[in-house]
Formats: C-alpha cells, sequence, structure tokens
C-alpha cells in the first residue's frame, strides 16, 4: 500500500455515513479488512457478520430522527455485532437526522482518540 499502512491496519479506522458506513460495515463484517477500529453515522448492516473481531471495536452514531435509514438499524446492528462477539456501542440522538450533528462528531473523535490516543 503506498500510504504504508500495508502492516499497521491496527492504526486505520474505517468512518463512514450513511452508504459509506454500510460499506465499512460490511468490509469488517465479512473479514476482508481488519482495522483497528469504525465508526458508523447513519448506516447499516447490509448482511449478518460472518466473522467475529473482537479487535475491531465499532460506534454506531445515528439520529433518532433519520427518515432515510431509521435509527432502530443502528440498535439491529449493534445486537447481531455483540452476537457476533464485537466490542460495540450504539448511541443514538434525539433530533438529529440523517446528517452528522455537533454532538455525534464529538463522540466519534472521543472514540478515536481512545482508540487511537498516543
Amino acid at each position: 500500500m503506498r500510504e504504508g499502512f500495508e502492516d499497521r491496519l491496527d492504526r486505520v479506522a474505517f468512518v463512514g455515513v450513511s452508504q459509506g458506513a454500510i460499506v465499512a460495515l460490511d468490509a469488517v463484517t465479512s473479514g476482508r479488512w481488519k482495522v483497528g477500529a469504525l465508526v458508523s453515522f447513519a448506516g447499516l448492516m447490509p448482511l449478518p457478520p460472518s466473522r467475529s473481531s473482537s479487535e475491531t471495536p465499532v460506534l454506531l452514531l445515528h439520529g433518532a430522527a433519520d427518515q432515510t435509514i431509521p435509527s432502530s438499524a443502528s440498535v439491529n446492528a449493534e445486537r447481531q455485532l455483540k452476537k457476533a462477539g464485537y466490542d460495540v456501542t450504539v448511541k443514538v440522538f434525539q433530533g438529529v437526522g440523517h446528517t452528522i450533528s455537533a454532538e455525534e462528531a464529538r463522540a466519534a473523535a472521543a472514540f478515536l482518540q481512545e482508540r487511537f490516543g498516543q
């Protein structure tokens, strides 16, 4: 890999919004990518996890007022991920639609800092 992370994927986080979150969740839960963390904003699980990874913590962030992908999608994903052995946290934000609120951005930054902080 030209970015220099070939042997350091444990230092890489997948962060996706909506369709990007769906792709990131699939990439990790299928076992194709073993990265250090995953943050999903307003996403959903496209398929049940086929691989488990206790090394990849997952943060699912979703707006309760999302009319594009309901927040229940992240709640259901949390249940599936926990059953598959993932370290997963879901946070639903009242009054937030299909977007990233400042509060969600702060939660994601704190999660990534905790995981990768110096």
